[in-house]
């Protein structure tokens, strides 16, 4: 994933669903942001830490189809595939939820 870098804080979003705000000095998480999908998380993909759930990404054909399985299982706990764009103080994100967020 690619990254934005403002004002000391590092952006980046996560297949898990989440935004993370890191302080760019100490690698320390400032905040984090949570998608719709991933707090509703319908489909048991992520474990209660919010991790990715492993046995939730099992195999189903066993071939080339499970990418697009796992492209729908990121798709419904909104997962932030793109970088995030920083602008007079907003983190902008798309999420593969359908939602575009605008944090301040």
């Amino acid at each position: 994933m690619a990254a934005a870098v403002a004002n000391g804080t590092v952006y980046i979003g996560s297949w898990d669903g989440n935004l993370y705000a890191i302080d760019a000095d100490s690698g320390k998480l400032r905040w984090e942001f949570q998608t719709a999908a991933s707090q509703q998380n319908s489909s048991k993909i992520l474990n209660a830490d919010g991790s990715l759930n492993q046995e939730a990404f099992a195999p189903v054909f066993g071939d080339f189809q499970d990418m697009y399985v796992d492209f729908y299982r990121y798709t419904l706990i909104g997962a932030i595939m793109a970088p995030p764009v920083v602008d007079n103080g907003v983190v902008y994100i798309g999420s593969m939820d359908g939602n575009f967020y605008a944090l301040q």
